[in-house]
């Protein structure tokens, strides 16, 4: 009996012991606010824990879901604070006046009773002293003090922020890398390309290796090499971060080596877009040669999503030189960029409908430049 019993205590103190490791499954303020509660998406959020899509429990202060990294309710740390409805202060203030009240006249119909009781049996001078010790008592009771007008929180305007105009720096010119001429430079070990893959993936070409890839790119070789060459300073480039060295090596492979890389066209096209509106003509451009190449990309998913970005650079691109023409009040121009952006707008709904991808955007770009019975038509 003795062992059964020392078995059961040490079983429970075991357990017991172990309650330490489920505390961080209860954090003490889940909320994003700071508070110990909160409403999330029309989701509370408390002390307890949270289910993920396939119903298992996770903390409720947890960002991410441990098994499939999908967002939970806490998910983002930038939530506004929770707000209350005003009423609920309103109400807890007369209920607990009422609660006050009740308590109140109980306690008095009470007094009352007992001084009654008392006043038969003892006679007339206990009665007194019993009704003074009762009265006494009544006194002591709680008298609900007068609740504090609460005021209505007056919320302030906010302002909006502005936008200041943001000058647009002036491009300095380019210059184009100049190949350079058989004979001039040395070899430095760049005959073996593939030998050079590990410092291109870092960026870490040195000088004399990429004035050797430029001999490269100059020579008689095969064109095929050459490419091969040149692709190799645009990824060096590339890792380093040097946007300038980038786009003249990639400008130049374009035009003097090979214009028929969709990925390559894409990029480009991407970087001249994002150089601003004067720039817009250039990504059209090379948008549209990456549409003329556009079965050199894999098949699958990526495939839809490169085409669908095809199309919206050109139909953005031409709204933005569209825009800038309304603003410069060019009629000529207005006309143009505005067909543009019809017809680049419609192509791009068109390919977004086959392909199952979101029309918001294209179908509001479309409607801007034209009738709606032709972008839904």
């Amino acid at each position: 009996m003795r062992i059964i019993l020392l078995t059961l205590f040490l079983i429970s103190g075991g357990a017991l012991a172990s309650w330490d490791r489920y505390s961080t499954l209860f954090p003490d303020f889940p909320c994003s606010d700071g508070w110990a509660g909160c409403e999330v998406d029309g989701e509370d959020v408390d002390l307890g824990t949270v289910r993920d899509a396939k119903g298992r429990y996770h903390p409720s202060n947890e960002r991410i879901d441990f098994f499939d990294f999908t967002p939970l309710p806490s998910f983002s740390p930038y939530v506004e604070l929770t707000i209350y409805p005003e009423e609920y202060a309103d109400e807890v203030d007369n209920e607990a006046e009422a609660d006050s009240e009740a308590s109140y006249a109980s306690a008095r119909a009470e007094s009352v009773a007992a001084k009654n009781t008392n006043s038969k049996q003892k006679g007339s001078s206990q009665s007194a002293v019993s009704s003074n010790r009762y009265e006494s008592k009544t006194v002591s009771a709680p008298v609900p003090e007068p609740s504090n007008p609460v005021e209505e929180p007056v919320e302030e305007p906010v302002e909006e922020p502005i936008e200041e105009p943001v000058e647009e720096p002036i491009e300095e010119p380019i210059e184009e890398p100049v190949a350079i001429a058989s004979g001039v430079v040395e070899d430095s070990g760049c005959e073996n390309l593939l030998a050079l893959e590990g410092a291109v993936m870092m960026g870490q070409l040195n000088p004399a290796q990429v004035r050797c890839l430029e001999q490269r790119i100059g020579s008689a070789e095969p064109l095929v090499d050459r490419r091969k060459a040149s692709v190799v300073l645009i990824k060096n480039a590339q890792a380093k971060g040097s946007q300038a060295e980038w786009e003249r090596y990639v400008r130049r492979h374009l035009n003097s080596l090979d214009k028929s890389d969709p990925n390559l066209c894409l990029s480009y096209s991407i970087h001249l877009f994002r150089k601003g509106v004067d720039f817009s003509q250039e990504s059209i451009r090379w948008a549209e040669i990456a549409l003329e190449n556009k079965n050199s990309f894999k098949a699958g998913s990526d495939y839809q999503k490169r085409l669908n970005q095809l199309y919206k650079l050109r139909a953005v691109s031409a709204q933005r030189l569209w825009l800038r023409a309304e603003e410069q009040k060019s009629d000529a121009n207005i006309e143009k960029y505005k067909g543009m952006t019809k017809n680049f707008s419609r192509e791009w709904l068109d390919f977004a409908r086959a392909s199952k991808q979101s029309i918001k955007e294209p179908l509001s770009i479309c409607v801007s430049a034209a009738d709606k019975s032709f972008c839904e038509g």
